[in-house]
């Protein structure tokens, strides 16, 4: 038969104690807050451009974008200018 008795009877809580009800007296009246969001840089684009593409495409498409340290619209606009000078258009 398993011996159970060198477990430990209690398990305690990593939170700690639990709060009395009297320090949680106020908290349904208090206003929700949601947590604080990092902002995002602002390009000043506005408009959807999605696309499917291979994922040899993808990779190449973002390791050049992260080495080049710009966003991957930014080399997706460089390659439009360069493909422009290219073909005169």
């Amino acid at each position: 038969m398993a011996d159970f008795s060198k477990l430990k009877q209690t398990k305690k809580s990593r939170f700690g104690e639990a709060p009395s009800p009297e320090d949680n007296d106020n908290n349904l009246d208090a206003p929700e807050t949601a947590p604080a969001r990092k902002p995002r840089n602002k390009t000043g684009r506005t408009v959807q451009f999605a696309t499917k593409v291979t994922a040899e495409f993808d990779e190449e498409f973002r390791r050049i974008a992260f080495f080049g340290k710009m966003k991957k619209v930014e080399l997706l606009e460089k390659a439009l200018e360069a493909y422009k000078r290219e073909n005169n258009a």
